[in-house]
């Protein structure tokens, strides 16, 4: 009899400590998986308008951008590509930036690809990494060209998205984070912000006061 009752102690404690702890945190396959299903579906999706027939380079861009917008944590990679000096921004300026790599990012991103159309794209695998991010291995076949491209996915609101990508081992936030360090040590947090709108409005037309990475 005291077995039994022991037991069910036994059982009941183990209930409360699931229902305590919650459900079992995804296993490292299952996060695999759906990152790299998300890196398939924006490859498709990229893919797609660039071999929509009709579409002139301005439109292809434009919605490019659009997928870029949805795409990338743009929040979090500003926080990665300003590193440690982000503390000294205020909130405003926090803010401003976010907006501003936002553009310049995705109007770059937008401009790599136009050229793209007649690639495939291949799924090389996925990786977790430390702190529950996901790298996802692609590689990009072109006339005479092979190219990999790894993206590094994070899981918000149960969602995966971009935070760095590494085009043949050169890592998109590292490359801008060299940049703005050195415009930062020049003119601080405003002087970057004031840089990446004349980067932004050179886009449009004219001189561009900051070169791509």
């Amino acid at each position: 009899m005291r077995r039994r009752s022991l037991a069910r102690s036994v059982a009941r404690a183990a209930l409360c400590a699931t229902l305590l702890l919650g459900p079992a945190p995804a296993r490292a396959s299952d996060a695999e998986d759906q990152a790299s299903r998300t890196v398939r579906e924006v490859v498709d999706r990229v893919l797609a308008i660039l071999r929509t027939p009709g579409l002139d380079s301005a439109a292809r861009r434009a919605r490019i951008q659009d997928v870029a917008y949805d795409w990338f944590d743009f929040e979090t990679m500003s926080r990665l590509v300003v590193a440690r000096p982000w503390r000294d921004f205020t909130a405003e300026q926090r803010s401003s930036f976010v907006v501003e790599f936002r553009e310049l990012l995705s109007a770059r991103y937008g401009r790599k690809l136009d050229d793209y159309g007649d690639e495939e794209v291949d799924l090389l695998g996925a990786r977790q990494d430390a702190g529950g991010d996901v790298t996802v291995r692609t590689r990009i076949h072109r006339p005479g060209e092979e190219v990999t491209v790894d993206y590094r996915l994070r899981l918000e609101e149960g969602r995966y998205r971009a935070i760095d990508v590494v085009i043949e081992g050169v890592s998109l936030v590292f490359s801008y984070r060299g940049q703005f360090q050195e415009l930062l040590n020049q003119g601080g947090p405003a002087g970057l912000i004031a840089r990446l709108k004349e980067k932004n409005a050179a886009a449009e037309g004219g001189p561009d006061p900051l070169p791509d990475p």
